[in-house]
């Protein structure tokens, strides 16, 4: 949806007097627009799992990632190969997700924009710390803009709480959601399949939630062009 109200006079003009290939103006047909100006924006679902909630006590144990517009969904997690590999490291610090964290960095890169919940505040943050820890190159400033789920609820709703379950609950009517648990969090350490399999469903869930959560809410926000 086209908010007209956060466009210039400059912008608003342009849009009703350029007409695209199906004869309707930038107005009535946004997308035509962006496309025609090079506009259109790649924007990413990411979600996370970890070890613990700060970056020098925890891993990551896995993601999913998914653009907006396309049903395939990019994930990885950490295998039984990547703890026997990085088990030792002469400083003492945990690298076993090294591989994923490759995996994901490369994955970002078929996007324009990143979209999480509470992204802005967890995932991005844990995410560059792990990948500085681990020796990786971590997009840097201004490479990803990012906007954030629940930082739309928290500044334009009113909500009981603004987390991704109780959000997409309510704002769209239906919520995916399943539970971790630290027995699952010992299975993935020990690398077995049937963890994997339930924390890869679980970021599934997740980043579909968000994707439906994000189409919902975003026009209620400007889609500032705030850097990861």
């Amino acid at each position: 949806m086209l908010n007209i109200f956060a466009l210039s006079k400059s912008e608003l003009k342009k849009r009703q007097t350029t007409y695209c290939k199906h004869g309707h103006s930038g107005i009535d047909h946004p997308q035509c627009f962006d496309r025609m100006f090079g506009l259109e924006e790649r924007v990413g679902i990411l979600d996370i799992e970890t070890e613990a909630l700060d970056a020098d006590y925890g891993i990551v144990f896995s993601y999913c990632f998914k653009i907006i517009g396309n049903s395939k969904i990019y994930s990885d997690i950490v295998s039984q190969e990547d703890f026997n590999k990085y088990e030792r490291k002469t400083n003492g610090q945990a690298v076993e997700d090294t591989r994923v964290l490759e995996h994901l960095i490369e994955d970002l890169k078929k996007a324009d924009r990143i979209v999480g919940h509470y992204s802005c505040g967890f995932d991005i943050p844990f995410l560059r710390t792990r990948a500085v820890i681990c020796g990786l190159d971590f997009p840097v400033y201004k490479q990803y803009v990012q906007s954030d789920t629940w930082m739309i609820l928290k500044k334009k709703f009113k909500l009981s709480r603004n987390s991704l379950d109780n959000g997409v609950r309510n704002i769209t009517g239906k919520s995916n959601k399943n539970h971790l648990s630290l027995n699952l969090k010992h299975g993935l350490i020990r690398g077995k399949k049937w963890a994997q399999d339930y924390c890869i469903d679980h970021n599934t869930r997740d980043v579909v939630d968000t994707e439906r959560l994000y189409l919902k809410i975003y026009q209620y926000m400007n889609r500032a062009k705030v850097s990861i």
